[in-house]
């Protein structure tokens, strides 16, 4: 039965990807939370565990060729962080060479580079205007709120995870991932909370709401402090972006949406974490300090020469057990110890292109609330997996974040470029140092 409706789901994505190929964007930000449902349901998908991110893979690969087809080429305007992206994961695959543990390291880096080429290297091209971050954004709030609803009503929970399917048979030995789980609830809230859905349909002004509940049940029985924690202030920080203030009128549902968010992330922490010793502030103190204990082994061995501070120790070095024995969960400082000051100015440089380009949008689009929608979810999204990024995960597995750093690049270009299109010469010298900044992207100004 869930293999049948599997296909189903499947068939779905490729008909409307055939139309809007963006979709699949938002059907890989599902995956792993649809491929954990489905272990809770069928033994087929525990046993046979890498199919649904191999068919995932292939529907990536469908919808880019048919983006390909309808706009021949996808890297044309492909934006300088994406190349300085691909530049620091081609950089951390040569410091392999220099790696304490060079086996690990190859093994760490050939794991992942399947999911860096889906999540970082092909879906980000799958977007191209605003419209196309839209139709996706609205796939995700359809498909994943379906499985926030079915994760919450109709799955077996245990212990901050969902229940496998083969729990009692001895010859599987898989656990859920509840991060996976925690992540898809944050991108669907935040989704639902600041995308300004055209011509909405009155029901949908209370279903994004009760979703939003939804999602921060599901994301407090995960016990994932830290998604929950930032989902809500990321829905908090950006709800002023997307929405459009013009009076005073317009200022009072803001506040009252705020008030909710609040209220809701209280009611779900006291209704579903019980007993959890894990959201009480001396867990979640130890638990942090433990992380920046792994950190500081990894930057004292990163410290101790002048060629490890230039190049890095080597990708996966934190791996060694002289230094930390296993990733440091903080992915900004494993860069900077890794792959060392080369490394770590390439990051430093795209978030300051993606920081700056980001406030130009958001004066550009000042006075559209469809485009502010569009533009406060990915960048909620965008910001959450960064925030994230200080508390788990590692470079090489950080793939999402460094694919959506990309989409909100792609996203900013085509807001430079749809904004340029609607200017007069006039507007073109009053605003001239925001075409400065639109030049260095690389958008040809209108004579």
């Amino acid at each position: 039965m869930y293999i049948l409706l599997y296909i189903i789901v499947i068939v779905i994505v490729l008909v409307v990807s055939t139309k809007r190929p963006s979709i699949a964007l938002s059907f890989m930000l599902c995956t792993f939370g649809l491929e954990q449902w489905l272990q809770s349901k069928s033994i087929f998908f525990l046993t046979n565990h890498s199919i649904v991110n191999i068919i995932t893979g292939l529907t990536v690969v469908y919808a880019l060729i048919i983006k390909f087809i309808k706009e021949k080429n996808l890297l044309q305007h492909y934006p300088i962080e994406a190349w300085l992206i691909v530049l620091l994961y081609f950089y951390a695959l040569v410091s392999i060479f220099w790696s304490p543990v060079p086996d690990i390291s190859d093994a760490n880096y050939k794991k992942s580079f399947p999911y860096i080429i889906m999540m970082v290297v092909m879906a980000p091209l799958l977007i191209t205007k605003v419209e196309d971050l839209y139709k996706s954004q609205l796939f995700l709030i359809f498909l994943g709120g379906t499985l926030m609803i079915l994760l919450m009503f109709f799955t077996e929970w245990g212990y901050r995870s969902i229940v496998l399917a083969g729990h009692n048979n001895g010859s599987v030995d898989l656990r859920a991932n509840p991060l996976a789980i925690a992540n898809l609830s944050g991108y669907v809230m935040l989704a639902s909370v600041l995308l300004n859905v055209q011509n909405q349909p009155k029901l949908w002004s209370i279903g994004r709401w009760v979703l939003v509940v939804i999602c921060l049940a599901v994301s407090v029985k995960t016990g994932s402090r830290g998604q929950f924690l930032i989902m809500v202030f990321m829905a908090l920080a950006f709800l002023p972006v997307s929405r459009k203030i013009a009076n005073i009128r317009q200022f009072f549902p803001l506040i009252i949406g705020l008030m909710f968010i609040t209220v809701v992330g209280y009611w779900a922490i006291g209704e579903y974490s019980g007993e959890d010793t894990r959201w009480g502030s001396d867990r979640m103190s130890e638990d942090v300090g433990g992380r920046y204990v792994a950190v500081g082994k990894l930057l004292d061995a990163w410290y101790s020469s002048p060629i490890n501070i230039m190049f890095g120790l080597g990708s996966s070095a934190s791996f060694d057990q002289s230094i930390a024995g296993f990733y440091p969960h903080v992915v900004s400082l494993e860069i900077l110890g890794e792959l060392g000051l080369i490394g770590f100015s390439l990051l430093l440089i795209v978030l300051y292109r993606t920081y700056s380009d980001s406030r130009r949008s958001m004066k550009l689009i000042s006075m559209d609330e469809s485009k502010k929608g569009v533009f406060a979810s990915i960048a909620a999204i965008t910001m959450f997996e960064f925030i994230l990024s200080f508390k788990q995960s590692s470079f090489l597995n950080s793939q999402l974040l460094f694919g959506m750093l990309i989409v909100l690049a792609r996203l900013n270009y085509s807001i430079f470029t749809e904004s340029n299109n609607d200017m007069t010469d006039d507007e073109i010298v009053e605003n001239n140092d925001d075409l400065l900044g639109i030049k260095s992207s690389g958008v040809k100004l209108r004579k």
